[in-house]
């Protein structure tokens, strides 16, 4: 063997032995991070501020059938050693009118950032098992936002349900949305991704897909991650997803002409003297004093409402419709919605009908009023109260 090849056997010996010992300390760096932070008790998302051993109960169980005296959405999150509490949804009485630490409306799915709706009161309320799949990253030093934001931007564009990013600021204690156009550096983050919406429950690959980019992403930041199991979250969100489904239901009125046509100038000017005003999606809608919306009017024939096809249009009916889980007070709704609806036909010389143009008995509308009851009291018994900000982020 010449001279040249004892050196590149040299070399090669070099390199191997350096990339070993890399491995090494990397190792035994991760060990060390991973034993530091262990040994400090935070809260988590996903563990109600401690890690527990796992309990024989069922999560989603313990969710539909809460013991008595606590919280609707579990106990309140505990703060770690910082002062620092997990980001949680909203309660249903909460009337404090607190920021969100994200506001809700900013999803993404297929297109951008979705932020996990929450408010304050005396602390942060943990989700519901079941409902996002929350990855916790924590750093030995803090990583720029914007460097999260964009190695997470195609993950967000390939999963079919809403992503989101927080971080908490140890400055300011607090959780902030990650963008890719943030100046703050955070130690301490979260990527999740929504479970359940009316689509139905995530399939079990892009679940599976997206706990392997959280295990990237901890590689990419010399992170240690802390992720559910992919079996028992799809279980637990089949389950809500189920529970969901039983009670979706949308109750719509239908209006029809007699002899001749209902005139768009008219019904504006019946809707807007309701106090209803007209969306950009083609309906007029009657919101409550917070926006949230109770019922709204679309037209039953093409085209939909809009300011210019108002002021021509002719149609034959309209129809009301109340969406169940997404309205609060919905007996209440409900009644508002019937007394308007029954003024609209009065004045329109109109009649109040069922999908198949028979006339609607006061008989028949009774059973309706006490379905709303029964689903809105089953959403507030499993701790997701009609109307919420979490309701309307699952049946969106």
């Amino acid at each position: 063997m010449t001279e040249l090849h004892w050196g590149l056997i040299g070399l090669g010996a070099v390199v191997v032995a350096f990339v070993v010992v890399y491995n090494t300390w990397q190792e035994y760096r991760r060990r060390k991070l991973a034993k530091e932070l262990l040994d400090i008790e935070y809260g988590d998302p996903l563990f109600d501020g401690r890690v527990a051993p796992k309990s024989e109960v069922d999560p989603l169980d313990e969710l539909l059938q809460p013991l008595p005296g606590e919280e609707a959405f579990g106990a309140p999150a505990m703060g770690a050693a910082d002062g620092r509490v997990e980001p949680g949804l909203p309660r249903a009485d909460d009337e404090t009118g607190a920021e969100d630490v994200l506001e809700e409306g900013g999803g993404t799915g297929a297109s951008g950032d979705h932020a996990a709706p929450g408010e304050k009161r005396d602390g942060r309320i943990t989700p519901p098992p079941g409902v996002d799949y929350i990855a916790a990253f924590e750093t030995e030093e803090p990583v720029p936002a914007y460097r999260i934001a964009e190695s997470t931007r195609d993950l967000a564009g390939k999963m079919k349900k809403q992503v989101f990013r927080i971080g908490y600021d140890e400055r300011l204690l607090r959780w902030e949305t990650l963008s890719e156009g943030g100046r703050n550096e955070d130690r301490i983050f979260r990527v999740g991704v929504q479970l359940v919406d009316r689509r139905g429950a995530i399939p079990g690959g892009d679940l599976s897909f997206f706990h392997l980019a959280m295990r990237e992403l901890a590689d990419e930041f010399t992170a240690v991650v802390q992720v559910p199991g992919v079996e028992e979250t799809l279980e637990a969100a089949g389950k809500l997803d189920a529970f969901c489904e039983s009670v979706d239901i949308q109750i719509g009125l239908n209006i029809a002409s007699g002899a001749g046509v209902f005139e768009g100038k008219d019904l504006r000017l019946l809707a807007e003297a309701a106090g209803m005003a007209l969306e950009g999606n083609g309906r007029f809608v009657r919101q409550d004093g917070e926006g949230n919306v109770l019922y709204s009017m679309i037209n039953r024939e093409s085209p939909a409402f809009s300011g210019d096809s108002l002021k021509t249009l002719a149609t034959r009916g309209v129809t009301f419709l109340l969406d169940v889980p997404r309205t609060p007070v919905g007996e209440r709704a409900f009644g508002q919605m019937l007394d308007l609806a029954k003024h609209f036909a009065r004045t329109l010389d109109g009649s109040l009908v069922d999908d198949n143009g028979a006339e609607v008995s006061e008989a028949l509308l009774e059973p309706v009023r006490l379905r709303i009851i029964h689903c809105q009291s089953m959403m507030a018994a499993a701790g997701l109260p009609a109307g919420s900000a979490l309701a309307r982020r699952l049946f969106s």
